[in-house]
């Protein structure tokens, strides 16, 4: 008995990704590949997408499983039904590092008050402000998933007072960490700089 091919459709009604049909095909040559808005996308067994069309989903029968081309799933669970079908993300190191940058920067922007200066350089102003150490300053990260959890360690091993809210209890040395409902308001009150990595599902 020969089985079918495997369908891969690549999704979006907002980037190309037509680049990706190539790729696909070299890499798994006996699987049949379309790009939106090829009609057969809607015959797949898997959807890889980017903001695709909403209630995509619920018209793709023989779809069994979901994945997303970046970090992030919201955009792709926007205005869908998945019928508790599998989803999938990218984990990938580059994204990563790039987000550890991203919130370092941000992190000393504020805590040395590059915001504050910029604000008195427009208004001519030249005012010294007081410097505060990394351990001065308090560092709160919501979310403690893959990108969280190593954006907590990231700033504790930089110095910050660093702490943690999840929806559910996790532990990382060196942070202390809250969760839930009940945890929420503590977590705020002692955070000065306030970093969301919370996915909106």
């Amino acid at each position: 008995m020969t089985l079918a091919p495997t369908r891969i459709a690549f999704i979006s009604q907002s980037a190309a990704l037509d680049y990706f049909g190539p790729l696909m095909a070299d890499a798994l040559p006996h699987a049949e590949v379309f790009v939106w808005p090829d009609p057969r996308c809607l015959e797949a067994d898997i959807a890889v997408c980017w903001t695709p069309p909403p209630g995509v989903y619920a018209r793709m029968p023989r779809l069994r499983l979901i994945h997303g081309i970046a970090a992030g799933v919201d955009n792709i669970l926007d205005g869908q039904d998945t019928r508790g079908l599998p989803v999938c993300r990218v984990v990938e190191p580059g994204l990563t590092q790039g987000m550890i940058e991203y919130v370092r920067w941000s992190v000393l922007y504020f805590h040395r008050d590059f915001d504050r200066m910029a604000m008195q350089q427009r208004e001519r102003v030249w005012s010294r402000l007081p410097l505060r150490t990394a351990s001065e300053c308090r560092v709160g990260v919501m979310g403690l998933g893959e990108l969280g959890g190593v954006v907590a360690r990231t700033l504790r091993d930089d110095g910050y007072d660093v702490g943690g809210w999840a929806r559910s209890p996790r532990e990382i040395d060196g942070v202390a960490t809250w969760h839930g409902d009940e945890g929420l308001a503590p977590f705020l009150a002692r955070t000065d700089i306030l970093i969301c990595l919370l996915p909106l599902t």
